[in-house]
């Protein structure tokens, strides 16, 4: 049971340390970084996490300005942008 709602990824590194992954398909997403935030947060202190570092991950295209600036400024979770492009096959 998760209180914030359900998880797009959880992964665990061979470490022990959990990742996790919050994947938006485009940059519309004004609350991303709270939800990434509470996501970490939450896990920091739950029992599945104990001795283990908690980090999360953000997936979007075209991520603003102010997103790039709370993550730097957040050594917890890192931004990472992706790209699709199309070509037809003739």
């Amino acid at each position: 049971p998760f209180p914030y709602g359900r998880l797009d990824l959880l992964c665990e590194n061979e470490k022990g340390d959990l990742y996790i992954i919050e994947l938006k398909k485009d940059c519309g997403y004004d609350d991303v970084y709270k939800q990434i935030s509470e996501y970490v947060d939450w896990f920091e202190k739950a029992p599945i996490s104990k001795g283990k570092k908690v980090y999360g991950i953000i997936c979007l295209n075209s991520p603003s300005k102010e997103l790039v600036d709370k993550v730097r400024k957040d050594n917890r979770i890192k931004l990472y942008e992706y790209q699709i492009s199309y070509t037809e096959i003739q």
